[in-house]
């Protein structure tokens, strides 16, 4: 049997032929959409299937290079963005960095004057939770230093595009949670990054024009994540600093606000 990824490259392959035999027909040329369409079946398979990242990896490398001579189908935030998530989620050594380099092509093409290429947050986002899920030392680094070439963006153009997002905090924050256990430092670093978020949230609350900001809080997922850093690290203070949390960031802003998002779970 053949699985639907499979099966999209088998169409597309089929489409690029007849493009090939009717270079004139413009109904027979794949664009773009034709592209993503592939890019997007892989990165939903590479969770279970260990090449759809590979497949889709090189998909997008031979737009990228072709759209040099044909300018009709040229590589967008979407096909890159797909390429980094499937990367992400395939847990392949050096897929991390190899998404990090897809980054560099974008910032790189879109300072050029590629406009259809331009990063946003869910690239950003993306590449930390593929360091996040690397389970590689120094990974969180890494990915604290892409949350601040976020912020650095978005501090520099106000380009809302670069606001970082709860997803890409809480993925940094998973990264310190990965390490604790060998680096002492740990639970204290990722905590510090719910610090700036709470910070972040506050910062201009009422300025409408980037109401992403509202979005911008820790949540139940946050604080399970600074907790299990805790629990990973071993510390004498980790039981006590666990509760701490648990009552005053979570059950007690439930009690008193409603607010679903801080609800404790199992």
């Amino acid at each position: 049997n053949v699985d639907p990824p499979q099966r999209c490259e088998k169409l597309l392959a089929y489409f690029e032929s007849l493009s090939t035999k009717y270079p004139n027909e413009i109904d027979f040329q794949p664009d773009i959409f034709s592209y993503n369409s592939v890019i997007s079946a892989l990165a939903k398979a590479a969770k279970y299937d260990s090449s759809a990242a590979r497949r889709a990896e090189a998909l997008l490398l031979r737009i990228y290079d072709s759209s040099k001579k044909n300018k009709r189908v040229r590589p967008n935030t979407l096909t890159f963005s797909a390429v980094m998530n499937a990367l992400a989620q395939s847990r392949e050594e050096g897929s991390a960095e190899r998404a990090e380099v897809l980054l560099r092509m974008m910032e790189k093409s879109y300072a050029k004057g590629a406009r259809l290429m331009k990063p946003n947050v869910v690239c950003y986002s993306a590449i930390i939770n593929a360091w996040a899920k690397s389970g590689k030392s120094g990974a969180a680094v890494r990915a604290e230093r892409i949350l601040n070439r976020m912020l650095e963006m978005y501090k520099a153009t106000g380009d809302p595009d670069f606001y970082p997002n709860e997803i890409s905090f809480n993925s940094a924050i998973n990264c310190w949670s990965s390490e604790a256990e060998s680096e002492p430092t740990a639970a204290r670093r990722a905590e510090l990054l719910v610090t700036r978020m709470k910070a972040l949230h506050e910062e201009k609350f009422n300025d409408m024009q980037h109401r992403t900001r509202r979005r911008l809080k820790p949540n139940t997922r946050t604080w399970n994540a600074v907790m299990m850093a805790y629990v990973n690290s071993g510390a004498d203070n980790a039981v006590s600093r666990c509760e701490n949390i648990l009552t005053n960031e979570l059950e007690n802003v439930y009690s008193d606000t409603g607010d679903t998002t801080f609800r404790p779970d199992a």
